[in-house]
């Protein structure tokens, strides 16, 4: 009897980690389907930050954060996706000089700016708007000498954004979370 009682316990004890394993699966497929997505960076538009062939997850759907990076779809290469740090956000004062572009905005009390080229297409664009619409996002990428950005693409509409990055998972001695 004592056998038999020890070999159902066994079993109980199997089947519970056995489900257990399954069900933690089966939410992290969830989790996977719902909240994130996985994206390699092709280019070195964001060195240092991120290295060509860096993997990352990015937290789909989030509202970006002013210097937080993101990726996104560019309107005139839908089959593309660009990985960017936001530098301006709705509501940010423009001032256009010819194809000098400052961003100014707040933070913590304390005005502050970034000052950047454009080419002549975007200050076309961007002529006579005092602010950034709502909706709308100034993007760069880190390395600005090798970077297709809104310098170049003008502001990016929040549509276009695909996600907020969180973490490299690849290769794995930079493996963290991503500022």
């Amino acid at each position: 009897m004592n056998k038999k009682w020890t070999i159902k316990k066994k079993l109980s004890i199997v089947n519970w980690k056995k489900n257990s394993i399954i069900l933690v699966l089966i939410l992290i497929c969830t989790l996977f389907l719902v909240f994130l997505r996985t994206h390699q960076v092709s280019g070195n538009s964001m060195l240092p930050t991120l290295n060509d062939g860096d993997k990352i997850l990015v937290w789909k759907g989030r509202v970006p954060k002013r210097f937080t990076i993101i990726t996104l779809e560019p309107m005139d290469n839908p089959q593309e996706s660009y990985v960017k740090r936001v530098i301006g956000m709705p509501g940010d004062n423009l001032d256009l000089k010819g194809n000098s572009l400052r961003i100014s905005y707040l933070t913590d009390k304390v005005e502050e700016y970034e000052e950047i080229n454009v080419t002549e297409g975007v200050a076309m664009i961007l002529e006579g708007q005092s602010e950034i619409p709502r909706d709308k996002y100034f993007v760069l990428g880190d390395n600005r000498s090798h970077s297709n950005d809104s310098r170049s693409m003008g502001l990016i509409n929040r549509t276009q954004i695909e996600g907020v990055v969180g973490w490299r998972y690849y290769p794995f001695n930079r493996i963290g979370h991503i500022k």
